[in-house]
């Protein structure tokens, strides 16, 4: 039964992508879907990912998708296949050169997508491999933001490549916020923004990470940001940011942002996440329990709301 239903969302993923071709997330939806209908309760360890023949079969057909191949190398990861997930990874960035524009301009979040990677693999590995790690996130953000072509790991970025990274991050940020006070954000901007914040957390702190987000968040105004999908994305990373270093965080500033933010993005999955993370330690069950309890009976009394006034206008034009 469960089978069976997986194989049906992927399918309905896949024939989604038929109408909406560069939506990352549908990919990832079909990828992860497959894995499911492919792996049994109670498989200990299987050496092939799951999704791997589907997303090779997706691949064939447009090698030029680069959003495909970090969906697909994510999934490998996942799945515990670093080395090939950095093969992928690697191959895709390195043939972005020879692309035509469109498809070369969705490499932003293919960089990111990379870098967060080997930054989760620094956090959790061993002294020695979480070193390896951390050198390989800087030298991912150096290559974008050094403005060369992307190369293979060899070593650690050179502190002049670091400075010329830095300057290069801070013209992209300028030109990126100019274009969002004209209302022009995108996905691959926010990607960017990202970047630049991750960079500067790694070489000069957390506070510096985060006035580029709240800089950049500062640009569009919050009963706009509501409209703006991408900018969820942006906030998201944002309070990513601030849960991973909550130990230099307080926790009730956190929650603030948190609660705040609700009332903008009221259906993202990973705010409610973030609140059970954090109501985990900073308050009881009970409360927890009862604050989600509260705030989801709001959100169907605006559901409602909203579709009185929507038959209301039905109403009013039939009568007309």
């Amino acid at each position: 039964m469960r089978s069976e239903m997986m194989k049906f969302v992927r399918n309905v993923s896949l024939q989604c992508l038929n109408v909406f071709p560069h939506d990352h997330i549908l990919k990832e939806a079909a990828l992860v879907a497959e894995e499911i209908s492919n792996t049994k309760m109670n498989s200990s360890s299987v050496a092939i990912t799951p999704c791997r023949t589907l997303a090779k079969s997706l691949l064939k057909s447009n090698r030029q998708d680069v959003h495909l191949c970090g969906v697909y190398a994510r999934r490998e990861a996942a799945f515990g296949n670093i080395e090939y997930a950095r093969k992928v990874f690697d191959m895709a960035l390195l043939s972005i050169e020879g692309l035509p524009w469109d498809p070369k301009s969705n490499a932003s979040l293919l960089f990111f997508w990379y870098a967060e990677l080997e930054l989760e693999l620094s956090n959790n590995n061993s002294s020695r491999s979480s070193e390896s790690s951390l050198s390989r996130t800087l030298h991912i953000l150096c290559c974008l933001g050094c403005g060369v072509k992307f190369s293979q790991f060899k070593s650690q970025p050179s502190s002049l490549q670091l400075l010329r990274a830095r300057q290069r991050f801070k013209e992209q940020i300028r030109v990126i916020q100019e274009a969002w006070i004209h209302g022009s954000i995108n996905e691959n901007s926010v990607a960017s923004i990202c970047r630049a914040s991750l960079f500067e957390e790694l070489t000069s702190g957390l506070e510096s990470g985060i006035e580029i987000l709240n800089q950049s968040l500062s640009m569009v105004l919050p009963e706009r940001r509501r409209q703006i999908h991408q900018l969820e994305l942006l906030f998201n990373y944002y309070i990513q940011m601030l849960w991973k270093h909550h130990s230099e965080v307080e926790l009730a500033n956190i929650w603030k942002i948190l609660v705040q933010e609700l009332q903008i993005y009221p259906f993202s999955p990973k705010l409610y996440n973030t609140i059970i993370q954090i109501g985990h330690l900073h308050t009881s069950p009970s409360k927890l329990r009862w604050i989600i309890d509260d705030y989801l009976h709001k959100l169907e009394k605006e559901a409602l709301i909203i579709e009185y006034i929507e038959s209301l206008k039905g109403n009013w034009v039939t009568t007309c």
